[in-house]
């Protein structure tokens, strides 16, 4: 169908799980009345970046995944209106460097999950500015940690850099921010000799 007609009447409606359900962007249009809004699972449904312009009118949302969906760079600019933004999963999907741009200005970001993605070290440097970060998932990402240098003055509490192509220059990086609590180097080429920078 288009939307979702029958939820109108729950203007209450704070949480939406909607996960591998067969949405597609038509689903989301009715979604724009739903203002309070909060948290919104669309992870594995059939919405592109077309879908997530009817996202703008959700300004109080905070959780947002949008994994396994078709969404891509130029979607991402949709977004960049959601300021209460805290949660953002774009784990694969097909963004790459680009749509860093526009998530650098989701300035309450706390948490995003970049893994599987096309991402590299050089669209890190973005998320410089996000100065609430603390959770930041990059498995199977393509970064080598090098770009993780930019990144001190975020408050990183856990990192995941399973199955990436970590650096000894990478290391270092990470050895430099001193709020890890919890660090996945999982399947990474980390020596003995590269634990001295932790």
């Amino acid at each position: 169908g288009s939307g979702f007609p029958a939820l109108a009447p729950l203007t209450k409606l704070q949480t939406l799980r909607l996960a591998f359900a067969p949405v597609t962007d038509a689903g989301l249009q009715a979604l724009g009345d739903s203002k309070n809004l909060k948290d919104l699972d669309v992870q594995g449904t059939h919405i592109t970046s077309s879908g997530l312009a009817e996202l703008k009118k959700l300004s109080g949302l905070e959780q947002l995944d949008l994994g396994e969906t078709q969404i891509t760079d130029v979607g991402l600019q949709s977004l960049e209106g959601l300021k209460q933004l805290q949660e953002l999963d774009l784990s694969s999907t097909k963004v790459t460097d680009k749509a860093l741009k526009h998530v650098s200005h989701l300035d309450q970001l706390q948490n995003i999950s970049l893994a599987l993605t096309g991402v590299t070290d050089s669209g890190l440097a973005d998320l410089a500015g996000l100065k609430n970060l603390g959770e930041f998932y990059l498995f199977r990402a393509a970064v080598t940690g090098t770009a993780l240098k930019n990144l001190t003055s975020v408050p990183l509490k856990k990192l995941n850099l399973d199955h990436t192509k970590l650096t000894a220059e990478g290391m270092s990086a990470v050895g430099k921010l001193n709020n890890l609590q919890e660090l996945n180097l999982n399947y990474t080429s980390t020596r003995d000799d590269e634990l001295k920078d932790l």
